[in-house]
C-alpha cells in the first residue's frame, strides 16, 4: 500500500514497477472506472474478482504467479482494500494499491468490510525536497554540497548559478503543489 499526498508519483512508480517486474499487469483506477466497483465491494473470494474482472477488462491476462494487480485510488472501493487479504492468503495474484485519501476519517463509510490488519504493508511517499530535485536532474553530489556550503556560510553564488538553481525552482514550483526544502 502506497501511500501520500496527490501528485507525488505514487501510480508513476507502482505502473513503472509492476511493468519492469511482472508479464502482466492489470490496471484498475477507482476514481475513473467506478463500475469496476461491483466486481470487488461485496466479493472477497478470489477467484469471483478475478472471474468478474476478467470480463470487465477482457484486455488484461490474469496468469497465476505472473501477473499483479494495481488498485489505485483504492480509497474510492472499501472492498478492494478489504480484498488484499483473500489476495495474500490465495497467494496466486500480488496487489499494490495506492491512495492520496487514505486516513481521512470517515472518507468512504458506505462498506463495512474493514481492513484486515496485518495484511497491509504501508509505504509513504512524500513530495521530494528540492535537494532531491537536484539529484533527480542529474546535479553531481559535490555541486549540491558547494551550494549548501554556500547557503550555510551565507556565501554569494556567481549569477550563472543562480540563475540556473532559479530555474529549476521555478520548474520544480510549477510542477509540484507542495515543495520542501533541505538546503
Amino acid at each position: 500500500m502506497l501511500k501520500g499526498l496527490r501528485q507525488v508519483g505514487k501510480t508513476f512508480s507502482l505502473r513503472k514497477f509492476a511493468n519492469e517486474n511482472y508479464d502482466n499487469v492489470v490496471y484498475i483506477n477507482f476514481k475513473i472506472e467506478t463500475e469496476i466497483k461491483k466486481a470487488i465491494e461485496y466479493n472477497l473470494n478470489v477467484d469471483n474478482i478475478i472471474r468478474n474482472l476478467s470480463f470487465m477488462k477482457i484486455e488484461s491476462k490474469f496468469v497465476p504467479n505472473k501477473t499483479v494487480l494495481i488498485f489505485d485510488e483504492i480509497q474510492e472501493c472499501s472492498g478492494a482494500r478489504s480484498s488484499i487479504k483473500s489476495f495474500m492468503e490465495d497467494g496466486r495474484f500480488d496487489v499494490m494499491a495506492s491512495g492520496s485519501l487514505l486516513g481521512l476519517k470517515g472518507y468512504n463509510r458506505k462498506y463495512r468490510g474493514g481492513v484486515a490488519t496485518g495484511y497491509e504493508h504501508v509505504v509513504y511517499m512524500k513530495p521530494m525536497d528540492f535537494e532531491e530535485f537536484l539529484w533527480a536532474k542529474g546535479m553531481a553530489k559535490n555541486d549540491i554540497e558547494y551550494l549548501k556550503e554556500c547557503f550555510n556560510k551565507r556565501e554569494k553564488i556567481s549569477v550563472s548559478v543562480h540563475e540556473t538553481m532559479l530555474k529549476y525552482f521555478r520548474i520544480i514550483k510549477r510542477e509540484s503543489s507542495v515543495i520542501q526544502f533541505s538546503i
